[in-house]
């Protein structure tokens, strides 16, 4: 996917965990020449979209997709999981938070 054809359209993140359960975020893709975000709005932070990541997002279709994702024009699939115990300093902070 070209990032700079997302720039300024609807976005949704949906995050995937091991139990098959899910969440969506959502916001609008900015792209600034090298880097993509997800501005999420003035009291969340944004959502970096990794370069790797650009392939796997898609256009949202059809009307049914378009209401569960409330009308984004793209969006993108992640799998995630609970931190492991101890030293997390490897992993990447999103500033997404799984709803409670």
């Amino acid at each position: 996917m070209n990032p700079a054809q997302l720039n300024g359209k609807s976005f949704a993140i949906v995050l995937i965990d091991e139990k098959e359960e899910g969440a969506t975020f959502h916001g609008t893709a900015r792209w600034n020449g090298e880097t993509l975000v997800i501005d999420r709005g003035k009291d969340k932070p944004p959502f970096a979209v990794r370069q790797e990541w650009f392939e796997r997002i898609q256009p949202v279709k059809g009307p049914v997709a378009k209401a569960i994702l409330e009308g984004a024009e793209f969006w993108l699939r992640l799998q995630v999981g609970p931190l492991p115990e101890g030293d997390t300093s490897d992993y990447e902070k999103t500033g997404l938070k799984w709803p409670e």
